[in-house]
């Protein structure tokens, strides 16, 4: 279940054309919010969701990436903190929370971030066609 969700996660984050760093943090906030289970169980990933956007948006690993990008749940989208010219992981939980800095979530990403390169994935999270999964021993 673990890697099944966290694969779900990475394909939603390349439908969003996010950077490998953005996806890294995604997927960490998710590992830390369910304490490694990566199942939100009957909860969202982010507890700032709307009920709007769980009517537009229904999945939870959609919900999650997705906002992420856009902004739902603060207001703040990631790439303010993980872009071509910032990485700033421990800021980065502003996209999730209202909170200034996380560094359990920003040690997690670091490692996710690790993960994805050793795979191949390039910064537009594009996975090397020789390549052909994510080893996540989190």
């Amino acid at each position: 279940m673990k890697l099944d969700r966290a694969h779900a996660i990475l394909a939603e984050c390349r439908q969003q054309q996010v950077t490998r760093a953005q996806a890294a943090y995604i997927v960490a906030y998710a590992h830390h919010r369910t304490e490694g289970t990566m199942d939100p169980g009957d909860e969202d990933f982010v507890e700032l969701t709307v009920d709007k956007h769980r009517e537009h948006e229904p999945d939870p690993v959609k919900r999650l990436v997705r906002g992420a990008v856009q902004g739902w749940f603060t207001g703040t989208r990631i790439d303010r903190f993980l872009n071509s010219e910032k990485r700033q992981f421990q800021r980065a939980i502003a996209t999730f929370e209202h909170a200034v800095t996380n560094s359990v979530i920003a040690e997690l990403a670091h490692e996710y971030e690790r993960a994805l390169l050793r795979a191949g994935f390039q910064d537009t999270l594009r996975a090397n066609p020789g390549r052909r999964s994510v080893r996540m021993g989190m």
